[in-house]
């Protein structure tokens, strides 16, 4: 499974863009690997107008397309449909395998679901069924914010209700909230347990099944440019014991893994 972008021709005039402007569609693809064959296309132009997109107009020119799709999603379904899945829609897309057509739509301006509680997406990634009727998703909440921290999804789909209620969220603890303007994943493990890659914010985590966040991970560089950007207390400091070693290694100064007052200071400087 493939996903791409497909830079088309378009006319923006009632939005104040170019006549003979440009926008970037979303292409999901199957193929087959050993003989390189296209068993399926889609693309978002076929089946989703611009009135979904929930991203501002800006661009339309070849350097600057407007992307108003912006697919990030391509997984099965069932033996007969795929989801996919649009950052710029806010929507999960159960489409029909053997022509394209959309069975229904999940979140976003046209959704053939009521969003309960707590179930509403904003700028989404990596959607996945895990089985009938619960859904994983990595809820980003930006760019443009419209959440205060990202959050790792479990939803139930009821698909006869037409209704998706929140089985378990997680977001990561601390200040200054994690917000991730891009990317990021979900995914949950045979153990029950949950690991989220948070995007843009480089950091990775697992939570406990109870929503306990077991441990992090962050990658060292950016740690380095951004210390203040990480709370250094428990359970933030399940990582700085890694980066005070780290650090430590490169100037004596800093001493034990421990010192992470000087640890704070020497990345400041």
């Amino acid at each position: 499974l493939v996903s791409a972008f497909r830079t088309l021709r378009h006319v923006f005039s009632s939005r104040g863009g170019p006549k003979n402007g440009w926008l970037l569609s979303g292409v999901a693809q199957e193929i087959d690997i050993a003989t390189g064959k296209l068993l399926f296309e889609w693309d978002s132009m076929d089946h989703v107008g611009l009135d979904e997109s929930c991203l501002p107009f800006k661009g339309g020119h070849k350097t600057k397309p407007y992307d108003y799709f912006h697919i990030n999603t391509i997984a099965d379904y069932d033996d007969e449909h795929f989801l996919i899945g649009a950052r710029n829609t806010w929507c999960g897309y159960k489409v029909r395998k053997k022509d394209g057509q959309i069975a229904w739509r999940l979140n976003g301006k046209k959704s053939n679901f009521t969003m309960g509680a707590g179930t509403h997406m904003h700028w989404q990634h990596h959607a996945r069924m895990l089985g009938a009727g619960i859904m994983t998703v990595f809820d980003n909440g930006a760019k443009p914010n419209e959440e205060t921290r990202s959050r790792a999804l479990i939803l139930n789909v009821n698909t006869t209700t037409m209704h998706v209620s929140l089985r378990k969220a997680y977001a990561h603890p601390g200040n200054p909230p994690v917000l991730a303007a891009a990317m990021g994943s979900a995914q949950q493990l045979a153990s029950g347990s949950m690991f989220v890659g948070w995007g843009t914010q480089t950091r990775f985590s697992e939570f406990a099944p109870d929503g306990r966040l077991v441990w992090t991970r962050v990658h060292r560089e950016y740690f380095k440019e951004h210390p203040e950007n990480f709370d250094l207390r428990p359970p933030g400091k399940v990582f700085m014991d890694e980066y005070a070693k780290f650090i430590a290694g490169k100037n004596e100064k800093l001493g034990s893994a421990g010192q992470l007052d000087s640890l704070r200071t020497y990345l400041a400087g």
